[in-house]
């Protein structure tokens, strides 16, 4: 019987190099994919923190102005009454200064708030 293997010489070659492209192609999905991922995640934690950041001034803000609002001669106390209307500035000077276990995040910063 005659071999009619001759014309496949060189055949183990292409497809060593055609899965080695395969992978190739396959590893670099994953990194493009991974990186994608690093990227949301930090995106993620940044805007968690922005947001508890948030609610965390929001909450403050309510405290100063609960911990006012019975003081008579506050204006905060005229504007609750009724006894005025407007808009006022409220003192928020402790939180610009920083406590000693949680310094202010921006150094010379200033804090405001309005009450409406």
């Amino acid at each position: 019987m005659k071999k009619i293997y001759n014309n496949k010489k060189g055949i183990a070659l292409f497809v060593v190099l055609a899965i080695i492209g395969v992978v190739g192609i396959a590893t670099t999905g994953m990194i493009a994919f991974m990186r994608g991922e690093v990227s949301h995640s930090e995106n993620y934690v940044d805007s968690t923190i922005a947001l508890l950041l948030a609610e965390a001034g929001v909450e403050e803000a309510l405290f100063t102005v609960k911990s006012q609002m019975n003081d008579v001669e506050n204006p905060i106390y005229a504007l609750i009454t009724k006894q005025d209307e407007g808009s006022i500035e409220v003192d928020l000077t402790r939180l610009s200064k920083g406590d000693d276990n949680c310094p202010p995040l921006v150094a010379g910063g200033e804090v405001k708030a309005t009450v409406a």
